[in-house]
């Protein structure tokens, strides 16, 4: 394990490498110190930034790319926090850091796919005085760096959002739990009383009396004649043969 984490440290010495020679002045003579071509360093495929030196600065230019438009809108929210409080008094020793949506006319002449981003462009300014002996290591790390430390920041981010977000759950769950067992309990109490007790029976009755009277109507949809003529033919036939049989069974004297 520990081969393998000494290869996959291999890139990052080598590019780091590049980077503190390109930004140590005090290694070059006055001659040499003037405007060049900016100088593209990959750290990872998709990590690339722009070293542009110049006679009294050199810059450092990141072009942003996002794979999610969430991280677009927290990445473009720290820059601006990272802008204004680079430019105020307690920072005023730091590095300066602009952010723009276009490339910065030192980029002027690179390559399209280079310059193609969704998070716009971090610049930052390093003077003679970042770049002492005894800062130049630690500087050098920061700036190879700046990508990983922007991940861990969004990833932090959209943590901290979540966590929030379930806790304003909870809570308005708690607040809906509780005004259910209210409602519950007024519910429990008028059921106890007399008036709803009334009420039921009322509405049962009249209930009942409905069904009758619907059933009734139905059952003469569907029998209208048949019930009465067969009742009155049927009593007309009983009649007659009660009176044939108290005639016929008289006795004379």
């Amino acid at each position: 394990m520990q081969v393998i984490a000494k290869i996959a440290g291999v890139p990052a010495l080598v590019v780091s490498s590049q980077l503190r020679q390109h930004l140590s002045f005090s290694h070059q003579n006055e001659s040499q110190r003037g405007i060049c071509k900016p100088v593209k360093l990959t750290y990872h495929p998709c990590q690339s930034f722009f070293v542009i030196r110049q006679p009294c600065k050199i810059i450092l230019v990141y072009p942003m790319r996002f794979k999610e438009d969430s991280d677009v809108i927290i990445a473009t929210a720290f820059f601006q926090e990272l802008v204004d409080e680079g430019s105020s008094d307690k920072w005023s020793k730091a590095p300066q850091g602009s952010w723009s949506p276009i490339p910065p006319p030192e980029l002027r002449g690179e390559l399209l796919e280079d310059l193609k981003t969704n998070g716009g462009f971090l610049t930052f300014d390093a003077h003679p005085r970042h770049l002492e002996r005894k800062k130049l290591d630690n500087i050098t790390w920061a700036f190879l760096k700046f990508y990983a430390f922007l991940k861990y920041h969004i990833k932090s981010t959209k943590c901290f959002i979540q966590r929030r977000m379930k806790r304003r759950m909870e809570s308005l769950l708690e607040v809906l739990h509780q005004t259910e067992e209210q409602v519950d309990e007024n519910v429990e109490e008028l059921q106890g009383s007399k008036t709803v007790r009334n009420l039921r029976k009322f509405y049962k009755s009249t209930g009942l009396t409905r069904r009758r009277i619907f059933s009734i109507k139905i059952r003469r949809i569907h029998f209208p004649v048949r019930i009465h003529v067969l009742s009155c033919f049927r009593w007309r036939c009983v009649g007659i043969q009660k009176e044939v049989q108290v005639k016929r069974y008289i006795r004379l004297h």
